[in-house]
């Protein structure tokens, strides 16, 4: 953490349907997206894409692709740019995908306060061992003070506690605050 009382934001948005609940007016807020969400940004204040796939895979060719600017003014992060060895010594090997990943390193730039939107992790449709890895390093960054939010509405946020099989969940109005 900083050593000083400077609360450093970072809004992760994703390309999931709430990633327009993110506060893209809000200057407090630097703003990293990832992956496909580089279709959406004709005027949002960008900091940095993050795509830490292996593009020298045969078939890793996505769509999204062709929307990357020629000459753009945020910084570009893939799998060569990442720091994985500073990041992992600090978090642990958590490499299921990348949104642990980008939690992990917004934790290395001492960002204080750490807001995901627009990303969600599918009970059903990924691997679960995504969702392990992210909890791992939430868990990481609120042992070491830091502030991690999941936006409103988050799939992330919809199981329930373990044995309360009946409890019924609210939702807060300004997102869930892992305290």
């Amino acid at each position: 953490m900083p050593k000083d009382d400077t609360v450093r934001k970072v809004a992760i948005v994703g390309n999931n349907v709430n990633r327009v609940d993110a506060p893209w007016d809000d200057e407090s807020y630097d703003f990293w997206i990832i992956n496909g969400a580089i279709q959406d940004i004709a005027g949002r204040r960008i900091a940095k894409w993050f795509d830490l796939h292996d593009w020298s895979q045969a078939n890793y060719l996505p769509d999204y692709l062709e929307h990357v600017p020629k000459d753009p003014d945020f910084d570009i992060v893939t799998m060569y740019e990442f720091p994985y060895a500073e990041v992992m010594a600090k978090y642990g090997y958590f490499w299921e995908n990348s949104l642990p990943m980008m939690l992990g390193y917004a934790g290395y730039l001492e960002y204080t306060d750490i807001y995901l939107f627009g990303t969600e992790i599918g009970e059903f449709t990924d691997n679960p061992h995504m969702g392990f890895s992210l909890y791992h390093v939430m868990g990481a960054l609120r042992r070491e003070g830091r502030r991690v939010y999941l936006c409103n509405y988050s799939q992330m946020d919809t199981s329930g506690l373990y044995g309360y099989k009946d409890l019924v969940k609210t939702r807060l109005p300004d997102g869930f605050a892992f305290k």
